[in-house]
C-alpha cells in the first residue's frame, strides 16, 4: 500500500480514543502527512500504563489522548509504528495472560472439589454417581441422629419431615 506508513520511520505523534463505555481503545499513529490506524482492543491492560489514560477512563466519557514525543526528542529513532505496535501487543499480552492464569485457578478449584466428591464416593458413604441421596438422612446408612439438626442449602430437609413436624405442631 502506498499510503502505510513504513515500520521504522519516526512517528510525530500516536492518537488513542479511549471508549470508556465500551471498555476499548483505538490507536493511529501520524508519520509525516500519513495517518494509520494501527491497533484497537480492551482499554484495562492500557491504563496500568498510561496515567492520563486511567484520569480520562474514570471520567467515564469518550476522549482522545495523544502521544508524543517532547519538542527535544522530536525525530527520535526509536518513536516507530513498529516500536508502538510491539508495546501494545505485550501489553495485550500480559491481559491475556492474566486471563488465563484466573481460569487455571478456577479449573484448578473445581478439580479439587470433583476430587473431594470422588473421595467421598470412595468411602462408600453414597454409593456410586448415580445414587446419590437428595439429603443425607435419605441415605441408609446415615441418620437424622447422627448428624443432628444439620439444615444448610447442601442439606435442606427433606418434604415428609417438614409436613410430619406440622402436622405434630398444629392444634
Amino acid at each position: 500500500m502506498e499510503d502505510e506508513i513504513d515500520a521504522l520511520a519516526p512517528l510525530d505523534y500516536a492518537a488513542f480514543q479511549i471508549l470508556p463505555n465500551e471498555n476499548r481503545f483505538e490507536a493511529v499513529v501520524c508519520s509525516g502527512k500519513k495517518v494509520e490506524q494501527l491497533a484497537a482492543g480492551l482499554l484495562e491492560p492500557l491504563l496500568l500504563h498510561f496515567p492520563e489514560v486511567k484520569d480520562l477512563y474514570l471520567k467515564g466519557s469518550n476522549a482522545n489522548f495523544k502521544l508524543q514525543l517532547p519538542e527535544h526528542l522530536n525525530g527520535a529513532t526509536w518513536f516507530t509504528k513498529s516500536t508502538l505496535s510491539r508495546f501494545l501487543r505485550i501489553v495485550d499480552t500480559l491481559a491475556s495472560l492474566n486471563t488465563i492464569h484466573a481460569i487455571e485457578g478456577e479449573m484448578s478449584q473445581l478439580e479439587e472439589a470433583r476430587l473431594f466428591h470422588l473421595s467421598l464416593y470412595a468411602q462408600g458413604l453414597f454409593g456410586s454417581a448415580d445414587s446419590v441421596p437428595i439429603t443425607p438422612w435419605d441415605h441408609p446408612r446415615i441418620s437424622k441422629g447422627s448428624l443432628g439438626e444439620m439444615h444448610s442449602p447442601h442439606y435442606p430437609p427433606n418434604t415428609k419431615e417438614m409436613q410430619n413436624a406440622a402436622t405434630e405442631n398444629s392444634p
